[in-house]
């Protein structure tokens, strides 16, 4: 294993591969004795810079994942309202 490789993260390789465009959403957790804390991130790639952080505890096994999208902004942002309404009406 290279130094480079060893250095890689998860969201690293998701900028690599959506050739700097696009989202990534970054999901990482952390355990403190039987807490869990769930960091779910939305990252604008080619700005590098977080849109969204959302953050949870919990009691749940370790996870950590990286999912990456290519999508206009306007698009991102309409997802993100609906999901908000959703929450603000209470309709699931």
């Amino acid at each position: 294993m290279t130094k480079e490789s060893a250095k890689k993260t998860p969201a690293s390789e998701l900028r690599e591969v959506l050739q700097g465009q696009g989202y990534a959403l970054n999901l990482s957790t952390e355990r403190k004795g039987d807490v869990l804390t769930a960091k779910l991130e939305l990252l604008d790639v080619k700005e590098d810079r977080s849109l969204l952080r959302l953050v949870a505890s919990g009691r749940l096994e370790d996870i950590n994942l990286a999912l990456g999208f290519q999508a206009s902004e306007e698009a991102v942002w309409e997802l993100i309202l609906r999901f908000l309404n959703l929450l603000g009406t209470g309709r699931t």
